[in-house]
């Protein structure tokens, strides 16, 4: 069975705004001359409330092949360890790990 290396992270943040909350979520990468910024991608929403940044997360994560984390209320910052294939195996799944920033 092939092993995959697990340093993966989508991190993401919610924080206020003056239009009611930030949801900010990325996956992180080393910058070089390539790469001006230290990640692959951004996604920023503005959002009514910190329950709708955590649906918001919360469906971009199912659809990553994160489902498990449905049951899990997420804390405003922080990052979820997962694999890098949104495709797969239920027991692959088993294996990620939400963590708070700072934790």
């Amino acid at each position: 069975m092939l092993t995959i290396a697990n340093n993966h992270t989508i991190q993401y943040r919610i924080f206020p705004s003056d239009r009611g909350v930030k949801l900010s979520f990325w996956e992180p990468a080393h910058s070089n001359e390539y790469r001006p910024q230290p990640y692959t991608f951004m996604v920023n929403y503005q959002l009514k409330s910190v329950e709708e940044a955590r649906d918001v997360l919360q469906q971009y994560l199912t659809l990553s092949g994160a489902g498990l984390l449905k049951t899990v209320t997420l804390p405003v910052h922080g990052k979820i360890k997962v694999l890098p294939h949104a495709t797969w195996s239920a027991s692959q799944s088993a294996q990620i790990e939400a963590v708070p920033i700072g934790a």
